[in-house]
């Protein structure tokens, strides 16, 4: 029996500073839901993790949030 493998995609946004504004991340979030990401995680070195899986992402949502994330 083969075992099941599962992919993850990890998009990772460097915060200036470590800082983000309450309403950008609000916008951050409301692009991530909207493109099925499974995961919001913070990283030690001023950085938000996104991880999905090719089974449950929207790619134009996907590239809406990388929109959304440039006008920051």
């Amino acid at each position: 029996m083969e075992g099941k493998e599962t992919t993850i995609y990890t998009i990772k946004v460097n915060l200036p500073g470590g800082i983000v504004s309450v309403g950008d991340f609000y916008e951050i979030l409301k692009a991530a839901e909207k493109a099925g990401i499974d995961t919001v995680r913070f990283g030690n070195r001023q950085q938000l993790y996104l991880q999905v899986s090719p089974k449950s992402w929207k790619i134009w949502s996907i590239i809406s949030l990388f929109q959304t994330l440039n006008m920051r």
